[in-house]
């Protein structure tokens, strides 16, 4: 019997990149330097850095870090010392450029015609999630939109649900959420919204519709948690604000009980609802269960109605 050797091809994987270099930079030095003195902090700062490197994006600064795991507020704090003088350090190198950039101005460089440069036209689509990706979004947001009026009672005020397929985790949740508002006899519709889960509209009977300045980003504990971890949190919220709407609801249900696994240590989730309502400027609204974050979606609802329809 022949055998045949099959050659062994080499699997070259590519390794991401850390999203905050700084960061990395210094937690890197601290651990090797507690590494060095034999003190047991190395631990501590290479499990905080094992949690950055798997963060897919930007942090400004280190009170941010406190979102992720094994980031305690000495550390975070230590990030915002060490990133305060950095900025001084490189604020003189900026005057420096700035005097550079203003002498360059002064020298007198000849026209060229753009006539002789031909280009190719092409269209381009930006890759989901990516930078040219939200100001597309936010380009399409600004679109001038003709101008309509609706009159006292010539509308109806419609709840719109998002119909957006989800995980089969989130199903049973979701077939909850029509029969209550059914059952609470809330007006509303399912559509695909761009962002968001809920946002009401004005309607009038020749079908013309104006969206109201109140849009809600409705995420279950556990989803929290794994939208932190997977780096959905801070885009969804960078999309909420993309939106333009004046007043962003972000409605955080509670599942399960408070010892139940969700993915993340529960300080770490109220400090990012806390940074959500503080930092991001969002009203955040802590509900106990579904059934609560129905009746909170029906009150809002109501009230809506109050204010527009008078």
């Amino acid at each position: 019997m022949t055998t045949v050797e099959v050659p062994l091809k080499r699997v070259k994987r590519k390794i991401k990149k850390c999203q905050n270099p700084l960061f990395e930079k210094w937690l890197k030095e601290w651990k090797d330097e507690a590494k060095k003195s034999g003190s047991e902090m190395h631990y501590t700062f290479n499990r905080a850095l094992t949690s950055l490197k798997k963060f897919p994006f930007k942090l400004n600064s280190g009170k941010e870090c406190i979102i992720l795991e094994n980031f305690g507020s000495k550390i975070c704090q230590m990030l915002d010392k060490k990133l305060e003088e950095f900025n001084a350090a490189n604020s003189k190198v900026k005057e420096c450029f700035d005097k550079v950039e203003e002498n360059s101005n002064k020298v007198a460089f000849e026209p060229v015609s753009i006539d002789l440069v031909k280009s190719k036209k092409s269209n381009y689509v930006p890759a989901y999630r990516s930078g040219g990706y939200a100001i597309l979004l936010n380009i399409d947001s600004n679109q001038e939109d003709e101008t309509i009026f609706m009159l006292p009672n010539s509308f109806q005020i419609i709840l719109l649900v998002d119909n957006q397929e989800r995980d089969n985790k989130f199903q049973k949740s979701d077939q909850m959420t029509m029969r209550q508002l059914k059952c609470r006899h809330v007006n509303f519709e399912i559509r695909h919204l761009k962002v968001g889960d809920f946002i009401w509209i004005a309607k009038n009977n020749e079908g013309q519709e104006l969206v109201l300045p109140y849009i809600v980003e409705r995420k279950r504990m556990d989803d929290l948690a794994q939208s932190i971890k997977d780096g959905r949190f801070h885009e969804q919220k960078f999309r909420l604000k993309q939106s333009k709407l004046d007043n962003l609801i972000y409605l955080v249900e509670k599942y399960g009980t408070e010892n139940q696994r969700l993915g993340l240590p529960m300080p770490t989730l109220l400090q990012a609802i806390s940074n959500t309502q503080i930092v991001g400027g969002f009203t955040v609204k802590i509900t106990e269960s579904h059934n609560h974050s129905m009746r909170y979606l029906d009150c809002m609802t109501i009230q809506l109605n109050k204010i527009f329809k008078v």
